[in-house]
């Protein structure tokens, strides 16, 4: 299983949300999250490219966390 969370991205508010297996603090893409939370950004509609591309990878390969 996979969540989003909300983390430092290269957008114009410096916030994206990222995809993290369940109950871990570092995304898919490698970057750490902190525990943030998503009311504090609510125009934050950018998601991390390299989190989504592996999510995609993962779901197309079976290779979807438990």
């Amino acid at each position: 299983m996979y969540e989003m969370r909300i983390g430092p991205g290269n957008t114009a508010t410096g916030m994206a949300w990222h995809v993290t297996p369940k109950a871990q603090q570092t995304a898919l893409c490698g970057q750490h999250l902190l525990e943030t939370d998503p009311a504090l950004h609510p125009t934050t509609e950018t998601h991390c490219p390299p989190c989504m591309e592996s999510f995609q990878q993962a779901m197309q390969t079976g290779h979807a966390a438990a």
